[in-house]
């Protein structure tokens, strides 16, 4: 890290998990010059939030497991499209999105199932499998809710950023009347974006969410397609033409500016042969004398 600094000079801003693993690195940086501002990720915060507010839920664990059960009892049966979705083993809270989702639209059929999609004789199967579904209602409604202010949340700091002030713009699209769990919940979201968009000089907007990396990153790797498997190729240009705003008249500009010569030039100096290029090079040679043998060989 010591030698990128020196090359690069130092991060303007740290954004991680803050995971135990990564804490003491992140500390030692940031009291370090030019002191970099570190940024809690917003989408593993906004998780720790939803974990947080699941794990004192007592509808919750009640209602993941009377969901796998009609799973296998409507199976066989002409309701079987009214199955529950199958949860993750790890990570349950992340189940909340599918699960209220399927909740929702089966207690919008419960209360009303059109006549041609409900076979006589099935009726008592929606009773007796699914009867337990409607006393979670309120529940679906106010974990949608919870669902719908976080993606709020989620969406404004992935989009504009950071800026100084942040929180009050957000304040205005999080949603007013909610339940009182769920403003409890705003307020943490609330507090969490003022204290991020507070490390932030005026004329700043810190990148508040990690999604933005890894889709600058994902998209780099569609480029390279197989490529990437081998290391960087001069393509890693193209993520700074990602992230700028061009426009017709900056790209022939920069067409006219910047020949494919000293394009090709750069990435050999700075890059050097890829992991494919090397290995082309080095069983190259070999593959001639073969081929020079086999010749050889057949003239005899």
């Amino acid at each position: 890290m010591e030698a990128t600094v020196k090359k690069t000079g130092g991060p303007r801003q740290i954004i991680s998990d803050q995971g135990g693993e990564v804490q003491a690195g992140v500390a030692q940086c940031c009291a370090a010059p030019p002191a970099p501002c570190a940024i809690d990720d917003s989408k593993h915060k906004t998780a720790a939030i939803l974990k947080h507010e699941l794990e004192r839920d007592p509808a919750w664990p009640e209602f993941t497991q009377l969901c796998p059960q009609p799973q296998q009892q409507v199976q066989q049966t002409a309701v079987a499209f009214l199955r529950p979705p199958h949860q993750r083993a790890k990570a349950r809270w992340m189940n909340l999105e599918p699960l209220r989702r399927w909740g929702s639209k089966t207690l919008a059929f419960l209360d009303s199932p059109p006549q041609e999609r409900v076979p006589s004789g099935e009726g008592t199967v929606l009773d007796e499998k699914l009867g337990w579904l409607p006393r979670f209602r309120a529940q679906l409604r106010l974990w949608e809710d919870l669902l719908q202010l976080i993606a709020v949340t989620e969406h404004f700091v992935r989009t504009p950023g950071l800026q100084p002030d942040a929180a009050l713009p957000l304040r205005r699209r999080a949603p007013l009347a909610l339940p009182p769990r769920t403003q409890q919940v705003r307020a943490q979201l609330l507090e969490f974006v003022a204290q991020e968009a507070a490390q932030a000089h005026p004329t700043e907007r810190p990148v508040g969410s990690s999604e933005v990396i890894a889709s600058v990153f994902g998209k780099g790797n569609r480029l390279e397609d197989t490529q990437a498997k081998s290391g960087f190729t001069g393509l890693l240009l193209t993520i700074s033409a990602m992230v700028a705003r061009t426009t017709r008249a900056v790209v022939h500009q920069a067409l006219e500016t910047v020949p494919t010569k000293r394009v090709l030039e750069w990435g050999q100096q700075t890059l050097g042969d890829s992991l494919h290029a090397q290995r082309k090079k080095a069983c190259g040679t070999q593959s001639k004398t073969e081929q020079k043998s086999d010749q050889e060989q057949e003239a005899a």
